[in-house]
């Protein structure tokens, strides 16, 4: 299981549409690529969401409903990142001798 913070979170996409785009924040994006093997295909793919989601509605306006963890739906297909990893931004601290990337 794997948990997403969300902090920086942003949903996306036209308003009335079948499709959820989610873009995440920093800290979601390392989760992911520190689990490798999360995502790979459809056997390893499933989602669950809370309540609390309230930018999601259905064409009634009806709030989500929970996906519980026990629940979760899975994958009806999974593309895979096209994009390589790339530094962003980097620091060093001369104190501890640390080097953050």
């Amino acid at each position: 299981d794997l948990t997403l913070g969300g902090n920086g979170a942003a949903l996306l996409g036209p308003l009335y549409s079948p499709v959820l785009t989610v873009k995440l924040d920093a800290n979601d994006v390392i989760t992911l690529q520190l689990n490798p093997t999360l995502g790979t295909s459809i056997s390893n793919t499933y989602l669950s969401m809370v309540d609390k989601i309230i930018a999601v509605r259905d064409l009634s306006f009806n709030p989500v409903v929970p996906v519980l963890l026990n629940a979760a739906l899975q994958a009806n297909n999974v593309t895979p990142s096209m994009q390589n990893p790339s530094l962003v931004s980097f620091s060093f601290d001369l104190n501890t001798g640390s080097l953050f990337l």
